[in-house]
């Protein structure tokens, strides 16, 4: 996906140099409550960066259990073992099932500090 996105930006971009545009606002969203957009935007601007200026900025990240809701920054989290790291964690509290359901693909994850 990210390599697919990547290429619509470059394209995009060029096209807005060339009709005289100074900036370009790209949003990446997040259904299903996976969290992937926060690392998907980090990436899209490590992979960008290069060849134009970027600049990313990431909304709250805000949780909600048991009537209660919390609001925090994430971190995105792509290194592998960092990301085994923390689906083992979560599979300690809230078990295998979850984690499948949660996680399904296990490259990348979003840290947030404990409330």
């Amino acid at each position: 996906f990210v390599d697919e996105a990547e290429k619509l930006l470059r394209l995009s971009v060029q096209g807005f140099q060339r009709e005289g545009k100074s900036y370009a606002t790209v949003a990446v969203g997040c259904t299903g409550g996976r969290h992937r957009s926060v690392a998907i935007a980090k990436e899209l601007a490590r992979r960008l960066g290069t060849g134009f200026a970027v600049s990313v900025r990431h909304r709250d990240i805000r949780l909600g259990a048991r009537g209660g809701e919390y609001s925090a920054r994430g971190t995105p989290v792509t290194d592998r073992a960092k990301v085994d790291e923390i689906v083992d964690r979560f599979r300690s509290k809230y078990g295998h099932r979850d984690v499948e359901a949660y996680y399904p693909k296990r490259d990348v994850a979003v840290e947030v500090p404990p409330a």
